[in-house]
């Protein structure tokens, strides 16, 4: 078996993949992007033999055989999990010229230890911030450490950082996801801008671009809440909670209000871990304070219902989801994917087990006038959205408000 370094114990070799499924397809990308020559691949699946996969032939274990015999420079590349079954299988024939799929990985590691060489601070970054976070950051930087390994240059990285109950997490990013160019990375950043910088940073594409939206806020944070309590699981088989405290807490969290005390009980939780997630607040923290980006400082399009904002170096697409439906070619075109790309539809409150609860909240609701005029005269949404957007919300919503002392 051979250890290595480096690339050059490929070259000027006969290269064969033993593995033709997942991990074949691994080493396959790695090799093409760094100009490795692929002579067939190898599997001991006889249903395979003589198949193409991705354009190379699949042949036996017993063809290998035959062409190492007579050809002395053949060098094998294991890819599968299935490691040490291949190894023994490649010792019975007499083929001792291989690398482990093991070693393979330490090639990947190694382009990602350069990173760490060229910038101790992200080197520093990594072990505080990544090395033990949650699985969801650790899968988001390891599609990023792999587009990173293979040393091809990416046209751009999409970073969806948008505020919760915009359509993100699933209908954007998803269809993102299965349409993604071999050139492009597109990433969904849990509502947060914290890795950014340094993301952008590790893939080093031509473009960096973020995709956000905007939302009228008072259904926004109704939904967030109905997605707070399913987490937590709390709040949603509170109805008490839905004709007493919403608009008290509501308005003192939109406002980032840290007075002490609380005006319910679910107030102290909301407020340490979901304060920022309020649309109201959402580009103050997430943007202007963590990216030096004032999105309220830039033009935005109220007509059209999306803008494209250049600044700090990041192109930025902003929308409003109310017009989503209009906008998408405008997106497709922003991220450079076919405008023929259909969008999924997913996470949609409607059709959750919480979906009549939900219903009834958005019919019934009781507001306060102090959270109700605090919603439609705060900067945002006046940036956002023109005179007549804001009426037509006004009026959707006016009817709910009571006097305080009622609730």
């Amino acid at each position: 078996m051979k250890n290595y370094k480096s690339l050059s114990v490929y070259k000027d070799r006969d290269v064969y993949i033993f593995g033709a499924s997942g991990g074949g397809e691994i080493v396959k990308d790695f090799f093409e992007c760094h100009d490795v020559p692929i002579c067939a691949f190898v599997d001991s699946n006889k249903e395979k033999w003589g198949a193409s996969f991705f354009g190379y032939e699949v042949i036996s274990p017993k063809k290998l055989q035959e062409d190492a015999k007579v050809n002395k420079n053949v060098l094998v590349q294991i890819a599968s999990s299935y490691e040490n079954e291949i190894r023994d299988e490649l010792k019975k024939m007499n083929i001792t010229d291989y690398i482990s799929f093991s070693a393979f990985f330490m090639l990947k590691k190694r382009k990602i230890f350069e990173l760490f060489q060229q910038d101790k601070e992200f080197y520093k970054y990594y072990l505080e911030n990544i090395v033990l976070t949650p699985k969801e950051t650790k899968e988001l930087w390891g599609r990023c450490f792999d587009k990173a390994a293979m040393d091809q240059k990416m046209d751009s990285v999409v970073a969806l950082c948008m505020p919760p109950k915009t359509g993100n997490n699933y209908t954007v990013c998803e269809t993102f996801f299965q349409n993604e160019r071999d050139t492009m990375l597109c990433v969904e950043t849990w509502h947060s801008s914290f890795y950014l910088t340094n993301l952008f940073k590790v893939v080093n594409a031509s473009h960096n671009k973020i995709i956000t939206a905007v939302r009228e806020p008072i259904s926004q944070n109704i939904s967030l809440l109905f997605q707070i309590g399913d987490e937590d699981e709390w709040l949603v088989d509170q109805p008490e909670f839905w004709k007493n405290d919403y608009s008290k807490l509501l308005y003192k969290i939109g406002r980032m209000d840290s007075g002490e005390g609380e005006d319910c009980i679910y107030e102290r939780q909301i407020r340490s871990d979901h304060k920022t997630m309020f649309i109201q607040n959402f580009f103050e923290e997430q943007f202007k304070k963590r990216l030096g980006i004032d999105l309220l400082a830039e033009p935005f399009d109220t007509k059209r219902g999306f803008s494209i904002v250049e600044q700090n170096g990041f192109e930025i697409f902003i929308f409003q989801l109310e017009k989503f439906d209009s906008i998408q070619k405008e997106l497709l075109s922003f991220v450079g994917l076919d405008q023929g790309i259909k969008f999924y539809r997913a996470n949609d409150a409607s059709v959750k087990y919480y979906a009549q609860l939900y219903q009834e909240v958005k019919e019934t609701i009781p507001l306060t006038r102090e959270y109700f005029e605090d919603s439609f005269n705060n900067p945002y949404i006046k940036h956002f959205y023109s005179e007549e957007d804001i009426k037509k919300f006004r009026k959707k919503w006016e009817k709910h408000v009571v006097e305080e002392e009622k609730l």
